[in-house]
């Protein structure tokens, strides 16, 4: 038995909204404040 997908049920719309974002948390070095980068390097 497979375990069933976190996506099913959801609207189409839904499903491509939340596939397509990234969620990024820089972590090493901890992030100190201030405004979000919108590049991951730099």
């Amino acid at each position: 038995m497979s375990q069933a997908s976190p996506y099913d049920g959801l609207s189409a719309d839904l499903h491509e909204a939340i596939l397509s974002e990234f969620h990024l948390q820089q972590v090493i070095p901890p992030w100190p404040g201030g405004p979000v980068r919108g590049t991951l390097t730099g």
